[in-house]
């Protein structure tokens, strides 16, 4: 199977135990939205971001073989056309992964990108017609 990009329904938000604050602010969750690969049991979550000290940093949780970690991305749009864009992410931060995990960094690399190009700029709202991804990771 593969990521899937929906509204969170009220039986997975407590299924996950998910939690409507964000470990970077303490503020709410801004989405109700994620990306989830329900085969491998994992998921990718905006929690908030651009914000207005730093407008490109992008805040999310992913659980990630049993382990739930924040990260934050730098998320940069560069036009092509005015309805196309290349979409830049790159890494700025976060929980770094347990050390049980650590000897799979390039696979957890190779879910998020798959997560974040489904993602493209901003999830369900993502306005643009044809996207360009590229990773600094």
């Amino acid at each position: 199977m593969t990521f899937v990009l929906e509204e969170i329904s009220p039986s997975d938000h407590e299924k996950y135990q998910l939690t409507d604050k964000n470990p970077f602010t303490y503020n709410s969750v801004q989405s109700n939205e994620w990306l989830i690969d329900r085969e491998r049991n994992m998921y990718f979550r905006k929690l908030g971001g651009r914000r207005r000290d730093d407008p490109y940093v992008m805040e999310f949780h992913c659980f990630w073989r049993g382990a739930l970690l924040a990260i934050c991305f730098d998320c940069r749009l560069e036009y092509i056309t005015p309805r196309d864009v290349k979409v830049k992410w790159r890494y700025g931060g976060g929980d770094p992964l347990p050390v049980n995990l650590r000897p799979y960094i390039n696979e957890f690399h190779a879910d998020l990108k798959e997560a974040l190009t489904l993602y493209k700029s901003s999830g369900l709202g993502s306005p643009f017609d044809s996207y360009v991804v590229e990773f600094d990771f």
